[in-house]
């Protein structure tokens, strides 16, 4: 973590602390959007570097696929309310 990220093992236990032991983005439990034994994902700017939050799998995975744009994020949202 501390190579990839900059954060400690500490800095990653006291964020998912902070975070309510929820994924940063749809605030489910570990546990309701992974597999047993997972951790979070680290989520960080791939501009900066700087870490942002602690993810679940397929809200990291909706982050990258989106390419961290917050535009597309909120057409993508736009989207889904308008044809739901």
């Amino acid at each position: 973590m501390w190579n990839r990220y900059g954060i400690t093992i500490e800095d990653y236990e006291r964020m998912a602390e902070e975070q309510g032991h929820r994924c940063a983005c749809c605030h489910a439990k570990l546990e309701e959007r992974t597999g047993r034994g997972e951790r979070f994902h680290i989520d960080h700017c791939h501009t900066s570097g700087a870490v942002r939050g602690l993810l679940c799998q397929p809200c990291n995975i909706a982050v990258g696929y989106i390419g961290d744009d917050p535009v597309r994020a909120l057409r993508l949202a736009e989207y889904l309310i308008g044809t739901g």
